[in-house]
């Protein structure tokens, strides 16, 4: 009896873990494209606003999916932070979770612009995000299709697995 307990709850485990690699992938696409959006506000912004930085960060994230709303949790803690201490950038400023479900390649792309945001010219800045925009669509773009093409995969992939090993386990 205890064997098929155990079985039962290996198998689960492997369920689990395909269902929770497929979840990464979703996530990851979702916080790319909210972090897409964000530039894209927060250029507009810059273009038209005359707003200090810290105010312009606490309004460029809309709040309609989990991912943005999470961005806009940053942004504001990184606008209160830039606020309080008014020599702040906006890469000081920012919390350790900025770059939750992000990748190492997506860091890359967004480094350069946070670290340069708010510290440099007008125009510069306009120039670098858009640079940085392209960047992240293209980023975005691959992790839709990957997304599309390995959340079924992981998921099958979990559940055959979690069968093979209680199956494995109880013969």
């Amino acid at each position: 009896m205890i064997r098929y307990v155990f079985a039962a709850i290996a198998g689960i485990g492997c369920v689990c873990l395909g269902y929770m690699k497929s979840r990464a992938l979703i996530m990851r696409e979702a916080a790319l494209a909210a972090w897409l959006h964000a530039l894209e506000t927060l250029a507009a912004q810059i273009s038209y606003s005359d707003d200090g930085i810290a105010d312009i960060l606490s309004a460029s994230v809309s709040e309609e999916t989990e991912a943005e709303r999470n961005l806009a949790a940053v942004f504001r803690e990184a606008s209160a932070n830039m606020k309080c201490s008014k020599l702040a950038t906006l890469a000081e400023s920012l919390p350790r979770e900025w770059s939750q479900n992000l990748t190492a390649q997506d860091k890359a792309i967004l480094l350069p612009i946070i670290n340069r945001i708010g510290s440099s010219e007008r125009y510069q800045q306009l120039r670098e995000l858009e640079g940085a925009k392209q960047a992240l669509a293209a980023q975005t773009q691959a992790a839709a299709s990957r997304t599309a093409r390995e959340k079924r995969l992981y998921s099958t992939l979990g559940t055959l697995g979690g069968l093979a090993l209680f199956l494995f386990l109880i013969g």
